[in-house]
């Protein structure tokens, strides 16, 4: 669940900067739920997906985000998005709030293996 909410927080935190550069003025109460409810479904099929690996880790990164962006352009048609956002930037903030998502994963995966690594020694 904190990963959801982590990529909600990175989600809204992008959309913000993009409705800054684009003259936006807010950002409507639906919408911070609409994007929650998509992170909540994407990683539940990420959850899912987790069983399933294939011989090339390349193979596996790019299921994972044609996942994501199949999730993230279904939503942008389900909640009308796609009005106000062309497809393109809607998968430009998808790829960065991922990508940025697993940064951070990555970054605290080095901080625990850090502390395992310090205790063990």
């Amino acid at each position: 669940m904190s990963s959801c909410l982590v990529t909600t927080a990175l989600a809204l935190i992008l959309l913000s900067l993009v409705a800054l550069i684009y003259d936006g003025t807010m950002i409507c109460i639906s919408t911070v739920f609409e994007i929650f409810f998509v992170c909540l479904v994407i990683q539940i099929a990420l959850w899912l997906l987790e069983n399933w690996e294939s011989a090339n880790m390349i193979v596996d990164l790019i299921g994972r985000y044609t996942v994501v962006i199949a999730i993230v352009v279904a939503s942008g048609y389900l909640f009308h998005w796609i009005d106000q956002l062309p497809v393109w930037l809607l998968v430009g903030m998808a790829f960065a709030v991922y990508f940025l998502g697993g940064i951070l994963e990555v970054r605290k995966v080095r901080a625990e293996i850090k502390v395992i690594n310090d205790l063990t020694q």
